[in-house]
């Protein structure tokens, strides 16, 4: 849950390459992922670097969780999957 709260605070997420990430959003578009520490440490430089980019990969995580991961579309698939709706 942590990869949703980073998203909706507005921060550009970082995460060790991992496949659950890889479930909920694109890497290197809704979230930046990194393979080691130096991989990490490059990273963070080059981000602290180039805001315009930071701020647009944070943007579209935002986006893809405001809009694709809220409360409604949980409990809609919730009561499909019930055969409720």
């Amino acid at each position: 849950g942590r990869i949703f709260e980073a998203t909706l605070c507005g921060a550009m997420l970082m995460d060790a390459d991992n496949d659950q990430t890889k479930k909920w959003f694109n890497p290197g578009e809704h979230y930046i992922s990194f393979t080691s520490e130096e991989d990490l440490v490059m990273k963070v430089k080059y981000y602290l670097n180039n805001e315009a980019e930071r701020n647009a990969i944070a943007q579209a995580g935002w986006l893809k969780t405001s809009t694709s991961y809220t409360s409604r579309n949980f409990w809609r698939t919730v009561l499909r999957k019930a055969g409720v709706c």
